[in-house]
């Protein structure tokens, strides 16, 4: 017994010790002492906060302390005590920081850690404080002076909420325009001293909760500008704080204005009875004369000249209300440049639904008037307009933009009466001025430039219009500040600018990097770092302090900040395409393990160069290879076959025009009483069939149904059930609550379709699912291709051609807003000819869209169905215009490329792509296939255009006899699977098949592409799988396509290729998109 208990003792005694153990991480802990000092002039405040904390515990603990600073607070050093002496903390990567601490940490050994734990909050680790000991740190903080109402301030937040034992504090204030003043906080109601040009202020404190901040204010003269001059290596540098002598906005007198009115379908979207009131009221209101009414929405649609003497704007409200809005918006048509009138009025809801340019400015006025007020979020389906658009259409027009849904239309017109000054620009022979012009009034100017001698500055005030005012500064070039007060302010400009400026700047890593390593500051990429020995910064290579740097070098270790930035900076071509080929090997092995990798370095043997004909937009004539589009050939090889560019629209046909044998009928029409069996369902309800119930010896077996066909009644064993397309044994367990349709089939007609199966006649069913009215909510597997169209898809395709466009106009009134109705109608019209509605509705649809990418890609997707590879071209370049890093559109691009004919420009454009950088890897396939795809074109016709700039290594062929790649106009696509004739499954899990198979892609979520390839296939069908978990979607949210883009004879000679569009909108389950013939 007793050998018993001591084990189970020990084992207690561990995991409670294991429990304790893990409650010393991240401990807060008692302030025990803060020393904080603050240096401050007219431009930038310097704070070095002294901490010392104690561990009141019995053990030792991992010291933890969370503190916020403001916006434009920037930590700049940061130092921790050892052995009685402070160590400088290296900044370093914020990853490689965490890393270094952590392990030294599970080491017990002395490391510090300080870090930005999101906008504006900081997190301080240290280990270890030893039991009822205590550790010193200290850290400086950089700001510059917050200017407001003629007063300059300084705020420092302190949340502690337990008693610091002693506290003490220093400001001094060099230089101020006024005795400075407490504010709110711990220094309230104290008083500052002035003594030659210095304010000070000293506290000391004991038990004291610093909880409030500390804050002070200057207040300033607006007559008086400051300089601060500094002069190193001959350069005079000068920064200048003043208050400029103009108001911010002035009196605008007009009497002829141009209106711009935006009739793009998003129009019903508008409060457009508010607009017209604040139009008329607008004219009543400025006494105008005369207005140009301009209609845009793709483009300019016509124009309307009102009179105010002669017309009655009555008839213009009731011409905009009544007016057709339909297309997409492109603000980039509009050109204020010429506008000979005294203001422009644009009514819009500002969203560019095609490009990202916007109208061009010129001298007039712009006033943009907006009644939107919402926003699109694909999470919550909800608009959001941007206010910088708003602002980018006003420019520096001196306009205004007047958001309609906050103001009354009486207090919009009266803001519109008004123009915007702007420091416009400025004039002087000897002096350069950093900000760029004009600048935003309000408050004080802060410039910074150079000066190479003292001269006067005119600052000229005023806006595209006209100059309103100017004033003058004389400048002299006496010192009068230090250098690192210019130096600080271009870093905490820079800083914010970073910061606050990109949305993204978390993604833009690269930049935040360099920055933080270059001026040695805390940012969400860069931490500071203290360790103990000096084998650990040699271990994870961390930059040492200054202290220990001499050492390092006897050790054989150096290592700098610069040494990182330059390696940053220094990303090359090379080094992108190293990564790719990396991938590329991978897919070179699969293929022959005996293949040589590409070697990027390898010398390549001259060759005779090459007669190279000028190169035009596409390549004509014959040449060797590829199924390209319009039976186009190049080379003086084979023919080639047409591209073939097909989609899920329609794959379940409606009702064809039938015979006698074949009979149609709806769920409603069989379901008048509810039935338990199909067969009793279908009684009397069928010409020419016969339900038979069984005879009392048979109880509890099913209804039989027979049918009149060529063996006559009483002849066989009964009709065929064919479900989804499958075969089903009998008619019991099928519901005919679950069918969406029947098509009787009776036997000529049955055994046509089915054989000698189908001899006795066949009841062909559907189920109900993938339609709008029957989102389904049970995960199945099934054929997209046995899928119903949309209601009005259906009723569409059985109305008269002549009545077309009538029948589509009373769908829309039900679906006005649905972005997926106007995509289908686009294709509808297209495919029966009738390309000028088509390209309408296409422009509807994209509007729709709010210019998302989705909605852009689909676009481009039908574009190239419809062989309409310039427009799809178009919308690609578009969208590359705005974020040129989008590799899958690249990819998207160059396949368009060649789908045109303009292969050189497709060579191009893949080799921009492998050639990128790709920080996070998000489009590792992407850069693989494109070099894959980019070696197929260069096979064939690398002789027929310039390729001198590719490095002719990767010119490597690996044919395949099936490369087929599944891509969405979303950035995901869901567990893509490929199924190969044998019914084995190739996807993430299985990579590889027996039958040489090859995946790669993503499992869940993958925001490039998926791809299969198999070198030698087997005879048969191939099929394409999907998830979806689209059954139930906003209208308002861009429908789900899917690519499938199938190479045959992949690098061969005899190459074809074939690209189909697939509607996953409304599926829920795994969907079988495609099936590919081998």
């Amino acid at each position: 017994m007793q050998k018993l208990i001591l084990p189970l003792l020990l084992v207690f005694t561990f995991v409670t010790q294991s429990k304790a153990q893990q409650r010393l991480f991240d401990q807060t802990v008692q302030l025990k002492t803060c020393n904080i000092s603050i240096e401050a002039n007219p431009f930038i405040a310097t704070t070095v906060v002294e901490m010392e904390f104690y561990n009141p515990k019995d053990q030792e603990v991992e010291g933890l302390h969370t503190f916020q600073l403001n916006r434009g607070q920037v930590i700049t050093d940061f130092q921790l005590e050892l052995n009685g002496k402070y160590r400088e903390g290296s900044i370093e990567e914020q990853w490689k920081a965490r890393q270094a601490y952590s392990s030294i940490v599970g080491k017990r050994i002395d490391p510090a850690i300080l870090q930005m734990n999101g906008h504006n909050n900081y997190r301080l680790n240290i280990y270890p404080i030893a039991a009822k000991s205590s550790r010193k740190i200290k850290f400086t903080i950089t700001q510059m002076m917050v200017e407001e109402n003629l007063k300059l301030s300084y705020t420092l937040p302190l949340d502690i909420k337990s008693i610091t034992e002693n506290f003490s504090l220093d400001i001094k204030i060099s230089k101020p325009a006024s005795i400075p003043y407490a504010n709110t906080g711990l220094l309230e109601n104290q008083l500052f001293s002035m003594h030659n040009d210095e304010a000070t202020l000293w506290q000391h404190k004991n038990d004291v909760i610093l909880n409030k901040p500390i804050s002070f204010s200057i207040s300033q003269f607006a007559n008086k500008p400051q300089f601060c001059i500094s002069n190193k290596n001959g350069i005079n540098n000068f920064i200048m704080r003043f208050y400029p002598d103009v108001t911010r906005y002035y009196q605008s007198k007009t009497k002829t204005i141009n209106v711009y009115w935006d009739v793009s379908l998003s129009g019903k979207e508008r409060n457009l009875s508010k607009e017209l009131d604040f139009f008329e009221k607008y004219i009543v209101e400025n006494d105008i004369n005369k207005t140009t009414i301009f209609l845009f929405n793709h483009q300019l649609q016509g124009l309307i000249v009102f009179n105010k003497g002669k017309d009655n704007f009555s008839s213009i409200r009731n011409f905009l209300l009544t007016y057709k809005y339909a297309g997409a918006t492109e603000l980039g048509i509009l050109d204020f440049s010429n506008v000979l009138a005294d203001a422009v009025l644009l009514f819009s809801d500002g969203v560019n639904t095609i490009g990202n340019a916007k109208p061009k400015l010129g001298a007039v006025p712009v006033n943009f008037i907006t009644s939107a007020y919402y926003y699109y979020n694909s999470y919550n389906n909800y608009y959001r307009y941007n206010d910088n658009d708003f602002k980018n259409m006003v420019g520096n027009t001196g306009g205004s933009v007047i958001r309609l849904y906050y103001n009354s239309v009486a207090s919009a017109v009266k803001r519109i009466d008004t123009a915007e000054n702007f420091l416009f620009k400025y004039n002087s022979g000897n002096i350069h001025i950093n900000e760029s012009f004009p600048v935003k009034l309000g408050g004080s100017v802060l410039l910074s430039g150079t000066i190479n001698q003292a001269d006067n500055l005119e600052l000229l005030y005023g806006n595209n219009s006209l100059i309103n005012k100017s004033e003058n500064y004389f400048i002299p070039v006496n010192e009068s500040c230090d250098e690192t007060t210019y130096k600080k302010m271009k870093m905490l400009k820079a800083y914010d600018s970073l910061l606050y400026d990109n949305y993204n700047h978390y993604w833009n890593w690269q930049n935040m990097i360099v920055f933080g390593l270059t001026e040695r500051v805390v940012t969400p990429q860069t931490s500071f770092l203290v360790l103990e020995r000096i084998e650990d910064y040699i271990k994870y290579k961390i930059a040492p302090p200054k202290e220990l740097e001499t050492k390092c070098a006897e050790m054989n270790y150096v290592y700098k900040s610069e040494y990182k930035i330059q390696a940053l900076k220094s990303f090359t071509e090379q080094d992108a395409l190293e990564s790719v080929v990396k991938d590329y090997n991978k897919r070179i092995s699969w293929w022959s393990k005996t293949e040589t990798p590409i070697d990027l370095n390898r010398v390549v043997p001259d060759k005779q160069p090459v007669d190279v004909a000028a190169t035009t937009n596409t390549v004509s004539g014959k040449v060797a290879g590829v199924n390209v589009q319009n039976n186009f050939a190049l080379g003086q090889a084979t023919d080639i076959k047409e591209v073939v560019v097909t989609s899920a629209f329609g794959i379940r046909r409606a009702a064809r025009s039938t015979s006698s044998s074949v009979q149609n009928l709806t769920t409603e029409q069989v379901n008048i009483i509810r039935q338990v069996n199909v067969n009793d369902a279908l009684a009397g309800k069928i010409a020419g069939a016969q339900v038979r119930s069984q005879s009392i010896a048979k109880l509890g077996a099913e209804s039989t149904i027979r049918l009149r066909g060529e063996n006559g009644l009483g002849i066989g064993s009964g009709a065929l059930y064919v479900l989804d397309g499958t075969f089903m044994p009998s008619s019991a367990d099928i519901n005919p609550d679950n069918i969406e349709d029947y098509t009787i089939l009776q036997g000529p007609a049955a055994a046509a379709l089915f054989g000698p199966d189908g001899s006795n006649g066949a009841i062909v069913m559907t189920s109900k699912k993938a339609k709008r009215t029957y989102p389904s909510y049970v995960w199945t597997e099934y054929k997209l291709s046995s899928c119903k169209d949309e209601d009005y898809v259906q009723e569409m395709k059985t109305t008269e051609d002549y009545e077309l466009w009538e029948t589509f106009r009373e769908l829309e009134k039900q679906n006005k807003l649905d972005v997926g109705f106007y995509f289908e109608m686009a294709n509808f019209f297209f495919e029966k000819g009738k390309t000028e509605k088509a390209q309408e509705l296409m422009y509807d649809a994209i509007e729709l869209s709010r210019g998302r990418n989705e909605g852009l890609i689909l676009a481009a997707y039908m574009y190239e169905k419809w062989k309409w590879f310039d427009k799809a071209i178009t919308v690609y370049k578009g969208m590359l215009s705005q974020n040129e890093n989008n590799l899958k559109v690249k990819r998207d691009l160059a396949l368009a490329y060649f789908q045109n004919k303009n292969l050189e420009a497709a060579v191009k454009t893949y080799y921009s792509i492998i050639t990128a950088t790709d920080e996070y890897n998000n489009y590792g396939n992407v850069k693989e296939n494109a070099l894959a795809e980019m070696n197929a074109i260069l096979a064939l016709y690398k002789n027929e255009f310039n390729i001198s700039y590719i490095n002719q290594n990767l010119i490597r062929l690996i044919p395949v006899d099936l490369k087929i790649t599944v891509e969405s106009n979303y950035e995901y696509t869901r567990k893509v699977q490929f199924v190969e004739p044998d019914n084995t499954k190739c996807n993430a899990l299985t990579p590889n098949t027996v039958n040489k198979g090859r995946y790669s892609g993503n499992d869940n979520y993958n925001y490039s592409l998926s791809e299969y390839t198999v070198k030698d296939a087997l005879t048969g069908k191939y099929k394409v799988k999907v998830d979806a978990y689209n059954n139930y979607s906003s209208t308002a949210q861009v429908p789900t396509f899917i690519r499938v883009v199938t190479f045959k004879n992949f690098q061969k000679e005899n190459m074809e290729m074939e690209v189909k569009i697939f509607d996953l909108d409304n599926q829920y389950g795994v969907v079988e998109l495609d099936e590919v013939s081998w």
